[in-house]
C-alpha cells in the first residue's frame, strides 16, 4: 500500500507507475488532462515551430521513404489503404475494406473505369460519399479513373451516373457481394 500524494488516500501498488512515484495513475490522469488544456495554445505554437523549423526535413525522408519501398508488391494498396483509413476515421466511420477486397473489385470492373472504360489512373471510389456516412465496402466500392472520380466527388450516384450505368452499377455491386 502506499498514499499518493495528490488525493491522500491509500492505493495498491499497481495503481502507481514506477515511473511516478507520489501521484496514483488516476490523479496523474487528470493532472495531465488539466494541464494540457490550459497549455494547449501554447503546445500548439510549439508543434507549428517545429513542423516549420524542419519541414524540408520531414518531406526529404519521406521522399526517400516512398522511393525506397515503392517498388515493393502491395505498396501502392498498403498506402492507399491507410489514406482511405485516414479519412474514414477524420469523419468517424468504420470503413472494414481490406487490399484484398480492393483487388476483387478491380477484378469484377475489370481493372477499368466503370464510367469510361479508361485503365489509366485508377482508384476505390465511394459509391454511396463518406461525406454522407456511407463506409466503403464490397457494397460500395466502385473503380474509376482519378479523372471521373474527381468530377463524382461527393455526389450520390443518381446524380452522376445516368440511369442505365446506375442500373449496371448497382447489378455489378450485387454480383461482388454475391461471389465474394
Amino acid at each position: 500500500m502506499r498514499i499518493c500524494t495528490k488525493c491522500n488516500t491509500p492505493k495498491e501498488l499497481d495503481q502507481f507507475s514506477k515511473y511516478r512515484v507520489t501521484y496514483c495513475r488516476e490523479c496523474y490522469n487528470k493532472y495531465m488532462c488539466l494541464y494540457q488544456n490550459q497549455h494547449r495554445d501554447k503546445k500548439r505554437l510549439k508543434d507549428r515551430e517545429y513542423a516549420a523549423r524542419n519541414r524540408i526535413k520531414a518531406k526529404n525522408k519521406a521522399s526517400i521513404y516512398y522511393h525506397t519501398n515503392k517498388h515493393e508488391p502491395n505498396f501502392i494498396l498498403k498506402r492507399r489503404a491507410n489514406v482511405r483509413k485516414r479519412r474514414a476515421m477524420k469523419l468517424k466511420v468504420r470503413e472494414n475494406y481490406s487490399k484484398q477486397d480492393e483487388v476483387f473489385t478491380r477484378q469484377v470492373f475489370n481493372h477499368m473505369c466503370f464510367k469510361c472504360k479508361s485503365t489509366d489512373k485508377l482508384c476505390i471510389d465511394h459509391h454511396y460519399p463518406l461525406v454522407m456516412g456511407c463506409p466503403l465496402s464490397l457494397d460500395d466500392a466502385v473503380l474509376l479513373c482519378q479523372t471521373c472520380n474527381g468530377a463524382k466527388t461527393d455526389y450520390m450516384p443518381e446524380d452522376f451516373y445516368s440511369p442505365i450505368e446506375l442500373l449496371q452499377v448497382e447489378i455489378l455491386l450485387a454480383y461482388s457481394l454475391v461471389y465474394r
